[in-house]
């Protein structure tokens, strides 16, 4: 108890006389913490900040200051916070902290001018311990707070310059990105990119900028670039298979992966890629190459490798691969597929009694039986046997009621028999229960305009779509047909050349084709429509190109 009856000894002198004439500057100084530390016992923060300030201004030890700025700032004492951080900034005026600390107060008191001055300072300091600080801030600033760190981080944007460590440049990105600043963000792509032209962190954050803007060649080129550069860390390899693949650049993707570590996982991915990419050399080299390495596959690589000898039509190898996968999901991908590899080789009792088997089937997933009715569906469509067709359809909604995608494939059997009203009508369903699917609304959308003709009222629904699913090449071939429709040449060219590049399909290469010869360019109208019937033969447009457009 000798410690409480000195302090309280300090205010109990009797009047008319004075402590501080008998005491020191340290001696004040001293009776001064040992008041705030009293006080910080009796929970009392604001007599402590007031305390620890009056040490600050009569000691040379920094951590007073420290410790008074931050207790004032807590208990909203504003002005004894600057007394407090300019004390600080006397004793040491290099500290990140008290930077730091000093832009916080600023930021907390909607001082923009003053919190610009403080973030370039901690920026202007060639060390990371200042950088820290800094982002330190801008991240924990809540609420109000978060409004002034939107604006320093557009000050800084706008007037300092890169830093010259590509690591902070890029730490000023994610910032503008987690606090929703698509602006600053674009800026600062720009100008990490420009400054740090042999930096693969940097060139992969300039090639994200250019995809964004539309200029997805530049993009490609750029973060191919990325991908020889260094350094090649995790962020930087993931970064790059993003961009890659968000430009549908399946087989660069690829390539880029296969030069690294290969483990199941590595495969795998680089399986998905080359299916996505749709070519047969590819997928072929792909096939060998895995076959040779994997003596051993496992389940995961057993479905891949069905997969791959599916998309090359090799349907015995694909079914010997389909039924050696039991597990799991797994193996309900394999059992869903494994029907179609059977019918191609003209097993259809077996590919049914398979399908009929999987849809009892009370272990397998609840998805991919609703799934099997659609494979079904589309196998008895490909048999040109529209009843067998619409009735596997109606057992598979009277199972998943109102399901979205065998509402769709309803429609799609109907929109294919020019059934257009009950077409219409189930997709209209899909889209009252939930205008956000984007499938449906370019559905619809395309069904008014090749059936209906009304081209300005499938407009808004194809326009949504494409907004909702910015990369969906189908919905920017609906665009571009119909734009065509209304002979409005060059929008339509530029949709429908995106969307080719973004998936060669049979019907895009159709509507391009049409593009083509109606605008003169026969040669390239013919070498497109070539293209797209080695992709699909069967496509039922092909005999009305070439009744309507024969030389």
């Amino acid at each position: 108890m000798i410690f409480r009856v000195f302090v309280l000894g300090l205010f109990l002198l009797p009047g008319g006389l004075s402590a501080e004439p008998l005491m020191d500057e340290k001696s004040r100084a001293v009776a001064a913490v040992m008041a705030a530390e009293y006080a910080l016992q009796n929970q009392d923060m604001k007599t402590a900040a007031i305390e620890y300030g009056k040490a600050a201004q009569l000691s040379d030890d920094v951590s007073l200051s420290e410790r008074a700025a931050t207790l004032a700032m807590s208990m909203k004492m504003p002005d004894l916070a600057r007394r407090a951080l300019a004390r600080w900034h006397v004793l040491a005026p290099d500290s990140a902290q008290m930077w730091a600390m000093n832009l916080r107060l600023a930021m907390q008191l909607g001082e923009a001018e003053s919190a610009y001055i403080f973030s370039r300072k901690l920026l202007s300091y060639n060390s990371p311990e200042y950088k820290d600080s800094l982002f330190a801030v801008l991240t924990t600033e809540k609420t109000d707070g978060a409004v002034m760190s939107r604006a320093v981080l557009r000050d800084i944007v706008s007037v300092a310059s890169v830093p010259e460590n590509v690591q902070v440049g890029v730490q000023l990105l994610f910032l503008a990105e987690a606090l929703n600043e698509p602006v600053a963000a674009e800026v600062l792509s720009a100008k990490i990119a420009r400054k740090f032209p042999t930096d693969a962190r940097a060139q992969v954050i300039g090639a994200s900028d250019l995809r964004v803007k539309g200029d997805e060649e530049a993009a490609l080129a750029m973060v191919l670039r990325a991908s020889t550069l260094q350094p090649q860390n995790g962020w930087v390899r993931q970064s790059v298979i993003t961009e890659l693949t968000q430009l549908h650049a399946w087989l660069e993707a690829e390539r880029y992966l296969a030069a690294g570590p290969q483990d199941e996982n590595t495969w795998l991915l680089r399986g998905r890629f080359i299916l996505e990419a749709r070519q047969n050399d590819a997928t072929e080299a792909f096939l060998n190459s895995l076959l040779q390495q994997q003596k051993q596959p496992s389940q995961k690589l057993q479905l891949l490798l069905g997969q791959l000898s599916d998309s090359l039509g090799r349907w015995s190898d694909a079914e010997r691969w389909y039924r050696g996968v039991n597990v799991s999901q797994e193996r309900d991908r394999a059992q869903l597929r494994l029907p179609v590899a059977l019918q191609k080789q003209g097993k259809w009792n077996e590919a049914m009694a398979q399908l009929h088997a999987f849809q009892k089937n009370e272990e397998a997933d609840g998805e991919f039986v609703r799934d099997s009715y659609l494979v079904e569906a589309d196998m008895w469509a490909g048999q040109g046997n529209d009843t067998q067709a619409m009735r596997t359809l109606q057992r598979g909604l009277a199972i998943f009621e109102g399901d979205p995608l065998l509402l769709y494939g309803r429609a799609m059997q109907h929109a294919s028999q020019y059934r257009i009203d009950p077409a219409l009508a189930d997709l209209k369903k899909i889209i009252d229960e939930n205008d956000q699917n984007a499938e449906a609304l370019n559905a619809y959308g395309f069904t008014l305009a090749q059936h209906r003709k009304q081209y300005a009222n499938a407009l808004p629904y194809i326009e949504k779509a494409l907004k909702l699913r910015p990369d969906s090449a189908s919905t920017m071939d609906s665009l571009g047909w119909i734009k065509l429709m209304q002979k409005k040449y060059d929008e339509s060219r530029h949709w429908l050349e995106k969307a080719w590049k973004r998936s060669r399909e049979a019907e895009i290469a159709a509507h391009l084709g049409e593009l083509y010869w109606l605008t003169g360019r026969k040669d390239e109208a013919q070498k497109i429509w070539s293209q797209g019937q080695a992709i699909d033969p069967q496509y039922a447009y092909w005999p009305v190109i070439r009744k309507k457009y024969s030389p």
